[in-house]
């Protein structure tokens, strides 16, 4: 059980800790409550053994990664190359961010309810600290707890940065998204922890919560497919097979065609789109600069997204058109990663994305906030002071 040691001018009556509260700085609590957190999370020696256990993961898996891409990436020169780095790189954001975001609602599923479970938390509220001091404290110690992995796995990052895996000021902005997800998530998880009476339900709830943003989401959006087909009717230009005649030399070549007007069904997913926006793995791969030459995982991620964002590929409907995609098909063997204006530079719907999550965290902040206001008018059923 945690223990509290409060000062002996504190009495027993709502009046008199709501008189004292007042004198107490708000920083000087936040930063109390924030050590006693985290003494409380980190006072096993088992922390520091995960961390390290996770290091060497992380570690055996860049090894992994590195040998196979230096292996297998068409036209890399040498152990460590620029593209094996690059994927590496990419895919540790991608591991470390699930990692985090399985981790941070643990820090604070039950924060809250816990310790009303535990009779410590009308000891706390009893204290000179502030509501917002106490819910700002508890915020602050499960964010650093869930920022311990992100931290753990920088070395690798570095790393990977100094082999040219992505530009330096590009690492500097994927630790900064991840560390605000995580905090989105802690905040989230701290709302439901002072929401729910049971801390199996909220630890339930905020790991749910995680699933739908991060599997629920793009679950959803492919659900919907039936509902972006579009049906219009358009001249399209198609080939006539029977008069074709073989021509090696792609740049004269003339492909006998014909213009007709038919129904033409195509997909198109802007409506709906934006549903992936919230989601964290879209956050972090939209932040990253698509860089020339580079297939990695996010890039991979925010084609994807930019293919979704795009209006329908409806067929040529003129012979015209049709020769010049027959000629940009037929020379083209390789994927290139999409460039557009958006090369060497995030995109702009990482900051739409990470607002919304960070509007889901100040909501569970303001949340508990009300749940932890004293004296407190009225208390769900099941629900003790102390």
């Amino acid at each position: 059980m945690m223990s509290l040691q409060l000062p002996d001018s504190v009495e027993s009556t709502g009046s008199t800790a709501q008189a004292t509260k007042s004198k107490q700085p708000r920083t000087s609590a936040i930063k109390s409550l924030t050590q006693m957190e985290l003494k409380q999370r980190v006072r096993s020696g088992r922390w520091r053994i995960t961390l390290g256990i996770w290091f060497a993961v992380l570690l055996a898996l860049t090894f992994a990664q590195l040998f196979f891409f230096d292996s297998n990436l068409s036209g890399t020169a040498g152990t460590y190359s620029r593209p094996g780095a690059a994927n590496v790189a990419g895919t540790t954001l991608l591991v470390v961010l699930l990692v985090g975001l399985v981790i941070s609602p643990a820090q604070t599923a039950t924060s809250i309810n816990g310790d009303r479970r535990d009779g410590v938390l009308a000891l706390v509220q009893a204290a000179p600290v502030s509501t917002w001091s106490l819910v700002l404290g508890k915020l602050l110690a499960a964010w650093i707890a869930a920022l311990a992995f992100l931290v753990t796995s920088l070395p690798v990052l570095l790393w990977m940065a100094a082999l040219g895996g992505f530009p330096w000021w590009s690492l500097g902005l994927a630790i900064v998204v991840e560390a605000l997800l995580l905090l989105a998530v802690c905040g989230v998880g701290l709302g439901l922890s002072a929401l729910t009476p049971r801390t199996g339900a909220s630890t339930m709830l905020s790991y749910l919560f995680v699933a739908v943003i991060v599997i629920g989401l793009p679950f959803l959006m492919l659900m919907l497919t039936p509902a972006m087909e579009v049906s219009e009717e358009r001249t399209v230009a198609r080939q006539r097979y029977h008069d074709y005649e073989f021509n090696d030399n792609l740049e004269n070549v003339k492909i006998p065609c014909t213009e007709s007007r038919e129904v033409v069904y195509t997909t198109d997913a802007r409506p709906f789109v934006w549903l992936l926006f919230p989601n964290p793995l879209v956050i972090v791969s939209d932040a990253m600069p698509i860089q020339e030459g580079m297939l990695t995982p996010t890039s991979l991620i925010r084609d994807g997204l930019s293919e979704l964002m795009s209006p329908p590929d409806y067929p040529p409907s003129t012979c015209e058109e049709f020769e010049r995609r027959y000629r940009e098909n037929s020379s083209s063997t390789t994927y290139e990663p999409f460039q557009g204006e958006a090369v060497n530079r995030p995109g702009w719907i990482w900051i739409v994305g990470l607002g919304v999550n960070l509007l889901f965290g100040a909501g569970g902040l303001f949340l508990a906030y009300r749940r932890l206001r004293v004296p407190a008018t009225k208390l769900p059923d099941n629900v003790r002071i102390a």
